[in-house]
Order: C-alpha cells, then sequence, then structure tokens
C-alpha cells in the first residue's frame, strides 16, 4: 500500500501548519501489517525530515477483524536546533459500510522534544503525553482509495486527506 496526501494541523492560538503525509504498508499475515514514512519538506527554509515505522494488528471475530492496535514510532528533524521523538498507540473499532470503511477509537502520543532556545543559547529538552480520539474514512474506488483522518485532542485538531493504492 502506498498513500500520499496533506496534513493540516490547527492548534489555539496558532497559524495551520500543513505538511505533506507520505506513508508505506506491507501486509505480513491476514491480521498483521507494518508500516513505514520517509519524507522531507521545506517550511520557511528550515527543511524537515520526517522517518517512521510501526505495526498494525487486527482483530476480532474469526470472520471479521473489526478492531485495529496501532504502534508507530517516528522522528522528525529540523536541522541541527530541533528534534521531535514520539510513539504513538491507539484503539480503533472498523464498521465497513456499502460504500465507506469507517474507524473510530482512542490513543495517546508520547513524545520527546528537544530544540534551541536562543535566549538562553542552550538545548531544553520536554516530555509530554497527548491523548486524542481518532476518526477516519476510506471510500474504495477501483483503482484509489479516498481518505480522511482526524485526530482530536484537547490542544486542536489534526486532519489529513489522502489518496491510497492498495497492490496486490
Amino acid at each position: 500500500m502506498f498513500q500520499y496526501g496533506y496534513s493540516v494541523g490547527k492548534t489555539k492560538g496558532k497559524n495551520n501548519i500543513i505538511y505533506p503525509s507520505i506513508d508505506f504498508g506491507l501486509k505480513t499475515m491476514e491480521n498483521l501489517s507494518i508500516s513505514s514514512k520517509l519524507y522531507g519538506a521545506s517550511f520557511g527554509g528550515e527543511f524537515v525530515h520526517v522517518i517512521g515505522s510501526g505495526l498494525q494488528y487486527f482483530y476480532g471475530n474469526k470472520d471479521t477483524l473489526n478492531f485495529v492496535s496501532c504502534f508507530q514510532r517516528v522522528d522528525l528533524k529540523a536541522g541541527r536546533d530541533y528534534k521531535l521523538s514520539t510513539i504513538t498507540m491507539d484503539i480503533r473499532k472498523l464498521f465497513n459500510l456499502s460504500f465507506l470503511q469507517f474507524r473510530i477509537g482512542i490513543g495517546s502520543n508520547f513524545y520527546k522534544k528537544r530544540l534551541f532556545d536562543s535566549t538562553l543559547i542552550q538545548f531544553i529538552t520536554s516530555r509530554d503525553q497527548i491523548n486524542f480520539i481518532g476518526v477516519d474514512a476510506i471510500m474504495p474506488s477501483r483503482i484509489l482509495n479516498f481518505g480522511i483522518d482526524v485526530y482530536i485532542t484537547s490542544n486542536g485538531i489534526l486532519s489529513s486527506l489522502f489518496i491510497q493504492k492498495e497492490f496486490l
């Protein structure tokens, strides 16, 4: 599976952040997939590099795998002055409608951020956790799948529009 899209981050009192989102996935067994992301972007002269990987485990009744648990590790680096490492875990319930696959669930993102503070002339490291409600929908078609993904937190909303191509 190959997925390409754009994500928009909307936080309280700040400008929206728009960035590309590129993911690759491989279904290794009936109920297990591995995923990865690797891309770069430029924001106002700063270059950002993102690399990550994860696992998705599907489970449920014998004939329907209607729950999915995800574990993902992602690192983001922007020059020498900023580094963000995250571990995200979530669980979602799948609903298959005639024209749409819909998922809803909860999760948590644990992160460690390191940035250079020019006023103190030193690096500052912080750790925190963000809990979220996740909702996504995928509309399959013959060639491409079209989707939307939304994460709702107490700090804001992150949404993504994407196009997905499945292989095999």
